[in-house]
């Protein structure tokens, strides 16, 4: 599947609607913090949050709000190609399912009828995952009719990962951004600048979201904002023009840190017979901060792993070599390990602590 996503532009029309996204952006969220101050929109706290007072959870309103706006503009100057209105009604109904969720705690499987309705548009409008390259021998394999259920699963999963991490501050704006700027980045040295274009004004608009979210935080950006930004990552690799597979194990690598959270979350929900969308606090920074750890040292470390993952992305992108491949498999495999070490660790730290309470209640 392909289509025309190819546009004349430079460097300077990108930084220039970068930059006024991320101004406006800087104008949007405080007016919205105020109305959501009026209204009432708040995260309460509970035995699984990390905050104590109750906090605005609307922040992705203002980046969604502001990255629409600019678009408009943009519109007003230049061409915007009919791929992007195959990808609006989806991130539209992911958008709404968010806020919705965030005032009425949607149900676990209304959130997916409509999540699997949001992907079902954009693989209906022909953004597919429909091909596999295999470099290294040269054969491409297509996977006809599969490419649709393959496209929505990827969309799903992705979106769900992002929502997932979005537990402490900082954590799911600072891990989005990154995987923004690599998307864009690659976008544009392979010449596909409207992609390009969109990831970099969202990733500005998620910049200056961070002004106000970064520990300790004034605003969430909510599942109304974790959705929108997961689905964004899900999509605009998508955008590459030729429907391959293999390219998104670069986007996939940056955002690594969910994904496994996903995986780990999953494998413990089915043990302990919860359904995947049952809330917990057993999530990655919620093990680290049982150790001990700050919201800014956890950052710290998930922003520096981030940015690694980030470059080794890249590279495979634009290089799909041997030495890529071998950095791709060493990063996952360091990932994975990592996981299962703090998962050890955490696992003895609890048995540790329940042995010491039933000794304390014996004697």
């Amino acid at each position: 599947m392909s289509y025309n996503i190819y546009m004349p532009s430079n460097i300077r029309n990108l930084l220039l609607f970068s930059v006024f996204a991320l101004v406006l952006n800087l104008i949007i969220t405080p007016l919205i913090m105020r109305l959501a101050d009026k209204k009432g929109f708040y995260d309460h706290p509970d035995h699984r949050k990390i905050h104590n007072d109750p906090i605005s959870n609307v922040g992705g309103v203002g980046f969604s709000l502001s990255t629409g706006i600019t678009l408009f503009l943009y519109s007003y100057f230049f061409e915007v190609p009919g791929v992007f209105f195959m990808i609006l009604p989806g991130a539209l109904f992911m958008h709404i399912l968010g806020l919705l969720d965030d005032r009425l705690d949607v149900k676990a499987r209304y959130k997916l009828i409509v999540q699997i309705f949001a992907a079902t548009t954009v693989a209906a409008g022909g953004v597919l995952i429909d091909s596999l390259f295999l470099p290294f021998w040269g054969v491409t394999f297509n996977f006809g009719f599969l490419a649709y259920p393959l496209t929505i699963f990827w969309i799903i999963a992705v979106s769900n990962a992002v929502n997932l991490i979005d537990g402490i501050d900082g954590q799911a704006g600072g891990i989005s951004l990154i995987a923004l700027l690599v998307i864009g980045t690659s976008h544009y040295i392979n010449g596909a600048i409207f992609p390009a274009f969109l990831s970099f004004i969202l990733a500005a608009t998620v910049l200056s979201f961070l002004v106000f979210n970064f520990p300790p935080a004034k605003i969430f950006m909510g599942d109304g904002g974790s959705l929108i930004l997961g689905f964004a990552i899900a999509v605009l690799p998508l955008l590459n023009g030729d429907g391959s597979l293999l390219p998104l194990a670069g986007p996939l690598t940056v955002i690594m840190i969910p994904v496994l959270d996903v995986f780990a979350s999953i494998i413990r929900r089915r043990r302990k017979g919860l359904h995947f969308f049952i809330a917990d606090r057993e999530h990655t920074h919620h093990k680290l901060l049982d150790f001990g750890l700050t919201n800014r040292q956890i950052l710290s470390i998930v922003y520096t792993m981030t940015a690694l993952f980030a470059f080794i992305s890249l590279y495979w992108t634009l290089e799909m070599n041997i030495l890529s491949f071998i950095m791709m498999v060493s990063a996952w495999t360091v990932g994975f390990s990592l996981f299962i070490v703090l998962d050890r660790k955490y696992e003895n730290k609890i048995r540790a602590k329940r042995c010491k309470e039933t000794l304390r209640l014996i004697s």
